[in-house]
């Protein structure tokens, strides 16, 4: 269950990466087709220097264009604090 509360608070506007990713962790909405689109990708890559795999990087272009970032260099700034 994904629960979500809209009572203020410390608000920024990227927050709402966080309810997308969640429904995504919790339902695996997204799993099957962007499966099925990252499979559409030939990946020439160096494996030993690969970071993330197709299928990450076009989920996570997906839930960015949902949250209306329709820039690459959007991604930098949505990326969780490590």
């Amino acid at each position: 269950m994904v629960v979500a509360g809209f009572d203020g608070g410390a608000i920024r506007r990227d927050g709402g990466v966080l309810l997308p990713r969640e429904v995504e962790a919790k339902t695996g909405l997204l799993a099957g087709p962007v499966a099925r689109l990252a499979d559409q990708f030939t990946d020439s890559r160096d494996p030993e220097q690969t970071e993330h795999s197709v299928s990450e990087l076009v989920s996570q272009r997906t839930i960015a264009l949902a949250l209306g970032y329709g820039d690459l260099n959007d991604h930098d700034r949505l990326r969780p604090p490590s």
